[in-house]
């Protein structure tokens, strides 16, 4: 995976007005993740400086945001990405607080452009595990104050989160695949270009939705090659010879935004703090700059499912 392509993926989600990566589909348990990262940020002051590293649209500043009101205090808040960001424009439901955030697109966790002691927090969730660790690490401990902390909610091995991605990239590789129904779409607009007798292009779209359906059944419940095909099926029932080239715009997007996708997915996996990545974060943040490290397990829902890792680790005072 090249990273511009992760980049280009992540650039698409972030603008696509999602909240958060790895959104639960479940309101309840999105309200119970909000509540701890609210639980964990409400012991600071009043005028605290919190730097999100790979904020994405700024959900972890919306959290803190609301543990500040609620105590009646305001942080001040900015969030940093890799990718092109700017949660004011592509998010309807902003918090109100986060108008008044700064937020920096194009920035990287291993050179963070700010100078020594900056902030008094640095918060990530499922960010810094896409660095160079040690590199991102060093800058978090930089950026700090003397007596600074670091929150940082990681990807951990096992966790659900990873377990559903690695079913989307199955479905992705599947649809992607040459000979595959992204491929056997593109063939269909061809004949519909060609002006071939409709059915023989109703054949070929059935013959890629068996296909389609059979993935279904060894990898159910298939739910991205379903909402795909149906609407590919949907595209080609309204076409015509006449509007094949429409049609063929939007197979080709249709396929930019699933590669992009892919690779989103692959970056995040590619992130999971596996067990060797795991001992690299305790060996970095056991030692100096960093004191008091603690690892732990976040689980929520009712099934208390594991979701990543809680790290935490502070910058001792002068």
């Amino acid at each position: 995976m090249s990273g511009l392509d992760g980049q280009r993926g992540w650039a698409d989600y972030w603008k696509a007005d999602c909240a958060a990566s790895c959104e639960p589909e479940n309101p309840a348990t999105a309200r119970e993740i909000a509540s701890l990262w609210q639980s964990w940020l409400s012991g600071f002051p009043d005028g605290s400086r919190i730097l999100d590293v790979a904020t994405g649209n700024g959900i972890v500043l919306a959290h803190a945001a609301v543990a500040a009101r609620v105590r009646g205090h305001r942080f001040a808040l900015t969030g940093v990405d890799l990718a092109d960001i700017d949660p004011p424009r592509y998010v309807r439901n902003l918090d109100p607080a986060l108008h008044a955030a700064t937020f920096r697109g194009g920035v990287a966790a291993e050179e963070l452009p700010f100078t020594d002691g900056s902030f008094d927090v640095v918060v990530s969730q499922y960010g810094l595990e896409y660095a160079d660790l040690e590199r991102a690490l060093a800058e978090a401990a930089r950026v700090l104050i003397p007596g600074g902390t670091l929150i940082w909610l990681a990807h951990a091995d096992g966790s659900e989160i990873a377990r559903q991605h690695r079913t989307q990239a199955e479905e992705l590789a599947f649809l992607l695949a040459p000979g595959g129904p992204v491929e056997s779409m593109q063939r269909i607009v061809g004949k519909l270009r060609a002006g071939r007798d409709p059915q023989e292009i109703a054949a070929a779209l059935a013959a890629c939705r068996t296909a389609a359906a059979d993935f279904g059944r060894t990898y159910p419940p298939a739910t991205i090659v379903r909402e795909v095909l149906d609407g590919f099926a949907a595209l080609v029932g309204r076409a015509s010879a006449a509007s094949a080239d429409g049609l063929a715009g939007a197979v080709a997007e249709a396929a930019r935004r699933l590669r992009a996708h892919r690779e989103r997915i692959a970056s995040l996996l590619d992130a999971v703090l596996t067990p060797d990545r795991l001992t690299r974060v305790r060996a970095t943040l056991g030692t100096p700059p960093w004191t008091a490290l603690k690892v732990e397990e976040v689980r929520v829902g009712a099934a208390r499912s594991l979701i990543g890792n809680l790290i935490t680790a502070d910058k001792p005072p002068l």
